[in-house]
This record gives structure tokens, sequence and C-alpha cells, in this order.
């Protein structure tokens, strides 16, 4: 049974521990704090006067849990169902607009678009075009990313390297649309001009296809059930123990240590939390340091302030009437992240969330208020210093005085406020600069540029709001899941890694047989370019395809994909040793351009051929060639001098001889050549025996046209010179190509010599002189091969 070693448990590590130890892995999860959970946690404070609240740390709303969806499926699969129940919300959410008056938000797909196409009629064929766009991409991501097979989205490239800003425009050209649909930038951390459209449409789709919910008993009842999963399936949660060292051998890490001097020691290790918090433990950071180069070059997300507020009743009796209030004083995502990195607490968005409306019975007495705004963690003095109480109770006001200008009712009936910002952030997670949705959701860092799951190590990988698809609570989910399934996939493949004595053929020889290989009759229609930019291969390759014809050429002026991974990967992909969404997901394959230009590859170069083999060492199959018609040479030379029955004896004798003692084991089965040779001189024999004539001279047309015909289906000097190459090399197309030119070659050599010989120069000694063309079929069978690949 394989060890799992998670450390951090955030909700992506939990669900990456659920997953995996329902499949039988033994997970064991360490965690710094006392409570599983992360940012997916509750808290409860008591109030001067007595009152008890038990305050949700982070979680306003979750998509995509409505019945029949991916991930409702996933987290049933679970169990996560049997433990804890999802609330649908009367709405996604509710804007303040800048006149003052409310706009609600459906989560209902259709409405929503009814709902836009009514406040801005005038954009009424934009919204429906983005709408079909929007529901084709869902359909896209729930039967393919998220299918069964677990495909490459079509749409994932062009949105993950486009802002959600640019992408509207393209649709709608409106800013107030924009600013509109773009409400929830605020729980993503960027701006609509900064913010990757495939990360927020993901999300959008969540919520107004997938709906929008609440978990009964708050976000660390949602993580209590995870972990209870974890336990009920054998495994383990190591709370209040904090990992200060990395072990590793070679390229593995091996055991972890705690602050507590235990030592965990694990098959397969999980870093839930900011990789390089983790990684800077590590034994031989000569291991990491490239990587964690790469890691701390990214640019991470913003922070969070939250203000929980303690309420003496429920604030819907106080005038907050809505569960999910954003409230942007009709300005531009913009303009709100500029407040965020102005330190202007007086102006920011924020968002309103009356928890007595997502769960009427988390606080049954009382009532629980949350605002959130976007932070800083340099926007705020050292903790545990006057300075940073003092501006907490500065920003306590401020947010206080803001929504008393909203709801003035609720003046006198605040028992309590509890301040968390990026500082207590940083507290809890160790993440850097307290970012609540790790790396920020850029073009750099959106859909797949993000850090993949499989890091450096050979063993580790990530799981959480580092990676893909991003921060939140569906993200860091999804990332738990999508991780898992990388390594449940990883102890499925069938590939040999430690078998030294496999080596990968030339990438040359390899890229020539994948396009002689090509299907013609897929292709013919078709015009793509592209280009495979292999890591670890200096030379470029790019290949043409254009109606019916595909070639390797020199450079392409336009590239339409741009396939980015090592060459071993390519190989492994080539020919299914490993699966090509496998390796997009877990990021050793990149894919720039058109998705569904990629999408065309495994129709065009499929291949169920090994690649990787032993090559074969013992001697090379091309020198066999000549060896084994050296009796037809022979014969060609030496018939004017002596019998031709002794010539024919030699044949068969020398054919036999050499069969047996010269050739090695794996090559001893007989060779169309082989055949042709013994029976041919053998009947001949018996011809001149009889008739005491040598005019049969049209018996030496019998090897030429054996060797045209053998074309047809096998060409004979593939039988010898398959034995050169690897078995996925005597597959191709191009292996067959080669052979019939050399093949072909021997034939014309001997059609000319006969001509010459026999018939323009008979009787004459300077006819001769055309058995040097043996020299050429020599020739040609050793070098055109090396030349050809």
């Amino acid at each position: 049974m394989k060890e799992i070693i998670i450390i951090g448990s955030g909700i992506g590590g939990l669900a990456a521990g659920a997953k995996l130890s329902k499949n039988g892995y033994k997970v064991t999860i360490i965690e710094k704090h006392f409570i599983p959970g992360g940012y997916a946690t509750n808290f409860v404070r008591k109030a001067k006067t007595g009152e008890k609240f038990l305050f949700d740390v982070s979680l306003h709303g979750i998509g995509d849990l409505s019945k029949g969806r991916h991930f409702y499926k996933e987290l049933d699969e679970l169990g996560v169902f049997n433990k804890i129940k999802p609330l649908r919300k009367s709405e996604t959410a509710t804007l303040i607009l800048g006149d003052g008056t409310l706009f609600d938000i459906p989560d209902d797909f259709e409405l929503y678009k009814k709902v836009l196409i009514e406040k801005f009629p005038n954009e009424k064929n934009g919204i429906e075009d983005l709408f079909d766009f929007l529901k084709d991409f869902d359909d896209d991501m729930e039967n393919n990313m998220n299918g069964p097979n677990g495909g490459v989205p079509k749409y994932i490239q062009q949105l993950q390297d486009i802002t959600l800003y640019d992408f509207l425009k393209r649709y709608v050209d409106n800013d107030e649309f924009i600013n509109l649909f773009c409400f929830l930038w605020l729980y993503y951390g960027l701006p609509a001009k900064e913010i990757n459209a495939y990360y927020y449409l993901v999300a959008w789709l969540g919520y107004h296809i997938g709906g929008t919910y609440y978990m009964e008993g708050g976000a660390g009842a949602f993580s209590k059930a995870l972990a209870n999963i974890i336990e009920e399936n054998n495994g383990k949660i190591i709370l209040k123990e904090e990992v200060i060292k990395i072990n590793t051998n070679n390229d593995k890490i091996v055991s972890v240590e705690t602050n507590k001097g235990n030592i965990y020691i694990g098959d397969i290790f999980i870093l839930n939390g900011c990789p390089e918090n983790v990684l800077t433990n590590i034994d031989n950071y000569a291991l990491v340091e490239d990587y964690l180069k790469d890691v701390k070059s990214r640019k991470e997300s913003v922070s969070l302030t939250q203000l929980y507020i303690g309420v003496d009743q429920n604030p819907a009796n106080l005038g907050v009437t809505k569960a999910d209030i954003f409230y942007d004083n009709g300005e531009s995502s913009q303009k709100g992240y500029e407040y965020i990195l102005n330190n202007d607490y007086n102006n920011t968005h924020f968002g309103l969330v009356n928890y007595n409306l997502l769960d009427p019975n988390l606080n049954k007495d009382t009532g629980f208020l949350c605002i959130t705004i976007g932070d800083l963690e340099k926007n705020w003095p050292e903790r545990d210093t006057s300075e940073y109480k003092d501006k907490k109770n500065e920003v306590t006001n401020i947010l206080l005085n803001r929504l008393y200008d909203l709801y003035p009712d609720l003046q006198g009936h605040i028992l309590l406020t509890e301040l968390g910002t990026p500082r207590t952030m940083k507290r809890y997670t160790n993440n850097r600069n307290g970012a609540v949705y790790g790396f920020a959701q850029d073009l750099n860092n959106g859909g797949f540029n993000r850090t993949p799951f499989k890091t450096c190590i050979s063993n580790t990988y990530i799981a959480g709001a580092w990676t893909t698809p991003g921060g939140g609570y569906q993200g860091a989910i999804l990332s738990g899941i999508m991780c898992s399934n990388l390594i449940l996939n990883s102890f499925k493949k069938n590939i040999n890694q430690d078998n030294k004595q496999e080596e990968l053929m030339n990438p040359d020889t390899f890229m020539k047989g994948m396009v002689a290989g090509a299907n013609k009759k897929y292709i013919k229609n078709l015009k793509l370019n592209y280009k495979f930019n292999f890591k670890d291969v200096e030379k470029q390759y790019f290949i043409k395809v254009d109606s019916g014809k595909v070639n390797i050429v020199d450079n392409l002026d336009s590239i339409d994909v741009e396939i980015i991974c090592t060459y071993e990967t390519w190989v492994l992909i080539s020919t299914k040793k490993l699966d090509g969404s496998m390796a997009f997901r877990e990021g050793s394959l990149k894919i720039k351009g058109d998705m569904e230009t990629f999408m065309h590859i495994p129709n065009i170069f499929g291949s169920k051929e090994e690649v990787v083999a032993k090559p074969r060492k013992l001697f090379k199959g091309e020198l066999f060639i000549p060896i084994f018609l050296a009796p037809w040479i022979v014969y060609w030379i030496l018939s004017n001098f002596y019998k031709t029955e002794l010539i024919g004896y030699f044949a068969i004798i020398y054919t036999l001889l050499v069969g047996y003692f010269v050739k090695p084991k794996i090559a001893k089965e007989i060779t169309t050549l082989e055949y042709t040779t013994i029976f041919s001189f053998a009947i001949y024999n018996i011809i001149i025996g009889y008739t005491e004539s040598n005019n049969y001279i049209y018996f030496e047309l019998i090897l030429p046209i054996a060797l045209m015909l053998s074309c047809l289906k096998e060409p004979m000097t593939a039988q010898f010179s398959k034995w050169a190459y690897p078995d996925n090399m005597v597959k191709t197309s191009l292996f067959k190509d080669i052979n019939v030119k050399i093949t072909m070659v021997w034939a014309l050599v001997f059609i000319v010599q006969f001509v010459i010989v026999k018939i323009l120069f008979a009787g004459n000694p300077i006819g001769n002189i055309a058995y040097i063309l043996n020299v050429v079929g020599i020739s040609f069978s050793i070098i055109y091969p090396k030349k050809a690949i």
C-alpha cells in the first residue's frame, strides 16, 4: 500500500486525501494548526454580554453543486453529501449600484441572460452571442475536461491567454456591462483588465449553470466532512505539528520531520500550501533551486481583510435582507484594485455577507455579518505591535461607518467585532504575503500556465490554490481531486522508467517516422502548422500539413500550435504510454495556440507503436543486404569464367552457411532473399543438368523481379535492415519507404547490368564494366538509411 504524506490540511489537501484514501492509499496529513481546513474553518467568539458567535472564516458561496454536475459527482463519490448538506442560495449575489439601487444576480443561466438584456437592450445580440459561447464552453468543460476520459478542453488556451476585459469586449463593447458582469472580481483578486478569462469564466459557469450554494454548518463543517472520510478510510490527520525538515534520497523525498521531533516516511508527498515555504526546508536545496526560482518569480494574489461582526439579532430585521452583497459605488474593478494597492480603506470596494440568510442554524438567536475587502500584507505593520493594533482599530471603525452609511439600523446592535488582516492569513497558512488565492490569476498564471501539479521532485505534487485551476473553494477542491487523479493514474502507466538499458530513438529519426506515418486520408483538406519545442533537445521541429502532405520544414511563417515538453514526454504520449491529457494537467505538456488544431494531432500522427526499445547493438542489419546478395553478385561477375553449376552450388552452400553461422540468434528466421537464392539456383542447376545448356540467361531476371514484387508487401531488404533498428522504427512508414528505395535500387542495378552485359555488349569483355554498379548498390544500402533518418 502506497504511503501518501500531505503537508497542510487546506481544503485542497483534504480533498486529495479523501480521494486517495477512498482508493486504498494510506494517507497522513500533517497540519500546524489545531484544526484542519486552512481558510475553510469556523471559529467561536464570545461577546462581553455573554452571547457566543460561530464565525465562518471564509465561505461565502460555492458553485457547481447541482446534481448531475461534475463537481457534485466528485464530492458525492467521496461521500461528502452523506455528512453535509449543500444549501441553495436564492441568488448568486446582489449589487448595490452607483445610484444606491439593488441589482440581483440570478444563479440561473437563462434568467441572468434575460436580466442583462433588459438592462442593456442595445447590447442584446452581443449578450446572446456571449451566452451562446459560455454554454458551449461549459458543455466542453463538463463533457471533455471533466468527462470520464479527462480530455483537454478546446477553449482553455484562448481563454487563459486573454484578460476577462478583452474577452468580453469581443462580444459587448460596453464598460458598464463589463463592470456589472465582473462583479465577482474581488473574490478572485484581480480586476477585469488583469485577470485571465479562463479562471473567471469557469467560476462564473459554476455559479450560473451549476448553481450557487452554501454548506450547512459553514466551511468548518465542510472540512470536517472531508477529514472524517480520510479517517474512516484508515488515514490520519496529525494536528499541531509543523514540518521543519524534508529529507531526500536522489530525486525523491523519503521523509519529513516536524517540530515535535517526529519523522514521517512516505512514497508520495503532496504540498498543500505555498510551495516555497515548504520546500525551503529541504535537505538538498540544489534539487529545488531552479524550481523555486520559477515559483518565487510568479506574482502572488492579493490577501484579504475580513471584519467578522456579531449582531444581537438576525441582520435581516435591521435592513440587510440579501445574503451576498457587493458594493463598488458604480466604479470599475480597475478602480477598486487601485484602492487596494493604495491602502485606501475609505473607498475600497467590499463584499458583505449575511450568514443568517445562508444558514439560519449557524447562529439561531443572534446574527453574523462579514465584510470582505482586498488587501496587502505590506499595508500592515508587524503583528504584536502597538501600530498594528491601532491600525486594526482604525480599519474596523472605517468599515463599520461605511456599513452604517448603507444600513443605519445596524447601529447599536453590534455586540462583537473581530478583524482578520493579511498578517492573520499568513499566520495561519504560511502563504506568501498572506495570499488567499495562491498565485495571482493573471495571464502568466492562468489555467495551465499555473504551476503544475507535479513538482521538480519525482514523487512530489502540489494541491490547492497555488496550482491548477486556482484559488477559491471550487478551485482548491478541484485541484486536490485532479492532483489525486494524476497520482492514481501514474500507478497505472506501463512505463519502465527505471530500466536504464532502454533508450529513446534519435529525435530526428522519431519525428521523421512520425511524419512518414501520417494519416494521409485524414489530412486531405487540412492546412496546419505545428512547432515542437522539446526542452531536452536543442533542435526545434516545424511540421507543415497542407492538403494531404506532411513535411518537416526548416521554419514556418506562422504557427497554429506550439507543443512544449521534453522529447521523452512526447515519445511517451505518441506511443500511448502516457495519456496526453494527464501530461497536460500535470504540467509536463504545455500547448500554445489553438486547442482545436492541437486536437488534430492524435488523428494525424496517431500511433500504437512502441518507441522506447532496447537498441540493436549486435550488428547493423544494412550490412547483411550486400552479404546475402553476394551469391548473385558473384554469379554476375564470374558466370563468364566458371561453370554456372559451380556458382549455383556455391550460392546454395554460401547462403546456408552464412545464414546459420554468421547471422546472430535474433535473426535466425529464413528471409525471402534466402529462399529466393536457394530455390532459384537449385532449380537453375537442375535445368542446366538436364539440358546441358547455358543459354537460360533470363534466369538472371528472377532476382530483380522478385525484388520489385516484394515491395508490394515487405521489401526484401527490410528483412535484414530491421535488425539494426528498434521495433518502433521497423513499424513506421518511414522504415518501409527507405527499404522500398533500397530494394528498387538493387533491382535497377541488376536489370541495368543484365541489359549492358547480356544484350548491349553480349560476348564483349567491355560489358563487364557494368559490374561496378554493384558498388553503387552496396554503398546505397549502407549510407542512405543513415541519411534518411
